[in-house]
């Protein structure tokens, strides 16, 4: 079965909803979130009953509430507008062949394939089906794409075979070929090729890196004035009445604990995600050309190419490649055979 389509802006922004309507992992993070910015209200709530709430320590109570509730009410729009924005393949011609073992997808970006097995879920509606890779990425196909509604049926009765029906065993699991023939014909401008097996910890490593590399942009730097703000104003408050600092460090100790909570929220999401993902089940073999990165594992493949990574983020172990979209791939320095390797890397993806 082949569909071939190009995604306007609109139906783009519609997946976008139908994602965050439907997908478990998107309320319980809203639900955590909005639990720990609320709750600086019951410490304001305390205070007022005391007589205690000065307006500076009012000002920094109900900066959470107010930030959580204009997040809430802009998060979804910006995002889906910054992943049009940044992501110019998405507003090319695609093509995506089925069968009865998985997806290939072929559009502006490069290429992939993902067996049935290695989808988180199926979300779908009257316009689009959502194949969920894990709690975050997913892919749309929208269902103006099936010539009839019997290839939707057919589509459908594959994927819940694949998901439902019976279980291969692990044996055979990896004895099944992951590429096509034409996958595995080797592209004639390779630079490099390594394998490795990525561990949990260099999983988790790679996401605070991640992290670290985007707060360089201007989410963090918008983060670091409003750190300021809430600095400044404890500062203030000490200020005017030194024998209340205590009451005055309050809104700092509850930021602490409230950062300390979403790290730990975060972790617990990143773990789930690998899981999801298949990273860690297998080796890993990556191929680096002059205009594309493939990626190899036994959930399937992936050609990027490399116009497509945005930033990179780098330490002592490890290079992270972060695309427009938030997805990253991580490669540890261990598995390069030579430094020369990853100097080539830096200077194809622009950061040399």
């Amino acid at each position: 079965m082949q569909l071939q389509f190009q995604l306007t802006e609109a139906e783009h922004t519609a997946a976008q909803y139908l994602f965050a309507r439907r997908s478990p992992g998107v309320k319980r993070s809203l639900f955590v979130l909005g639990t720990i910015c609320m709750a600086p209200l019951v410490g304001a709530a305390w205070l007022l009953h005391l007589g205690q709430l000065t307006p500076q320590l009012a000002g920094c109570f109900f900066a959470l509430p107010i930030a959580y509730l204009a997040v809430l009410g802009t998060w979804l729009p910006l995002e889906a507008r910054n992943a049009w924005f940044y992501n110019p393949h998405l507003h090319g011609p695609m093509e995506i062949r089925c069968d009865a073992d998985g997806i290939d997808s072929v559009s502006e970006s490069g290429a992939f394939r993902v067996a049935y097995r290695d989808f988180d879920d199926w979300f779908e509606d009257e316009q689009f089906v959502l194949l969920m890779r894990t709690t975050d990425a997913f892919y749309i196909v929208p269902k103006r794409a099936f010539a009839t509604p019997g290839d939707l049926e057919v589509l459908r009765g594959w994927f819940q075979r694949a998901r439902g029906g019976a279980v291969e065993s692990p044996a055979a699991a990896d004895a099944a070929p992951v590429l096509s023939d034409a996958a595995e014909v080797a592209e004639p401008d390779t630079l490099w090729k390594i394998e490795f097996q990525l561990t949990e910890r260099e999983a988790l490593a790679a996401n605070w890196l991640r992290f670290r590399t985007l707060w360089r942009g201007p989410i963090g730097r918008i983060a670091n004035l409003a750190i300021a703000f809430l600095l400044a104003q404890c500062a203030y408050s000490i200020y005017q009445n030194p024998a209340g600092w205590p009451h005055a460090a309050r809104p700092l100790v509850g930021l602490i604990v409230i950062v300390g909570l979403l790290l730990l929220a975060a972790r617990r999401h990143t773990r789930r995600n690998l899981r999801a993902s298949g990273e860690l089940d297998g080796p890993t073999v990556a191929e680096l050309s002059r205009h594309s990165l493939r990626l190899r594992r036994r959930s399937g493949w992936q050609r990027i190419k490399l116009s497509q990574f945005q930033k990179l983020g780098e330490n002592s172990a490890l290079i992270v490649l972060i695309q427009p979209t938030g997805h990253w791939h991580t490669l540890p320095k261990r598995a390069f055979q030579s430094p020369d390797q990853i100097d080539v890397l830096r200077q194809l993806v622009g950061r040399g």
